[in-house]
């Protein structure tokens, strides 16, 4: 799968896809390869197959996130905007992007802006009891960020028992479940990656230490 065409369709089939997502999704994918000059929004070698590597695989996970949700989505650790900014730009509700790194921050407030994307960007780091304001979060996300264990201990401050923890997690999710499962008690479920034969979204609910 490499074309625009057919990535697009395997966008829509999982959420749909309206034309003004295409044109952001458009100017997102351009503006990307002009800040990569001077920050390191993503790895180099996935630039060229950021319709796959990005939009699709964050695309993937906008059916886990509650519908219709009325309080914040957050996401943890933004970086280039992967899964946040996907979330915003897809209207599914109060997105909140969480990036340390001024420079990435930056980069996420211009081009939200630009493709005329309602967003929040805390520039802050990810344990500021300030993020604690967002309590309870309908959502959060994280990709390629932390262990599960880091991610989870980052998401107690802003849960509750209804709050959706949507993780990214690459082929040692498993592992990282059976350790994070050490300090919390938590429900979870697991979808295959629609972009990395060994990778999952790993969903859980129910948060609490042990």
């Amino acid at each position: 799968m490499s074309s625009e065409a057919a990535i697009l369709e395997a966008m829509d089939a999982i959420y749909p896809v309206r034309p003004v997502m295409v044109d952001r999704l458009r100017l997102y994918a351009q503006q990307l390869q002009q800040w990569q000059r001077k920050t390191n929004l993503v790895a180099p070698s996935t630039l060229d197959q950021v319709w796959t590597r990005h939009f699709l695989d964050s695309w993937q996970i906008l059916p886990m996130i509650p519908a219709a949700a009325t309080r914040p989505i957050v996401d943890l650790g933004s970086g280039g905007g992967f899964p946040g900014l996907i979330m915003a730009l897809a209207e599914i509700g109060e997105v909140h992007l969480v990036e340390a790194n001024h420079r990435k921050a930056g980069f996420l407030q211009y081009v939200a802006a630009q493709m005329a994307v309602p967003v929040r960007v805390h520039a802050i780091r990810i344990e500021d009891k300030n993020l604690r304001a967002l309590r309870p979060a309908a959502a959060i996300t994280a990709r390629a960020c932390a262990s599960l264990q880091q991610l989870l201990h980052w998401s107690a401050p802003l849960v509750d028992p209804d709050t959706q923890l949507v993780f990214l997690k690459g082929q040692s999710w498993r592992s990282e479940l059976a350790a994070a499962e050490t300090d919390w008690s938590f429900a979870w479920t697991s979808t295959p990656s629609a972009t990395e034969p060994d990778a999952a979204i790993v969903t859980l609910t129910r948060l609490e230490p042990h």
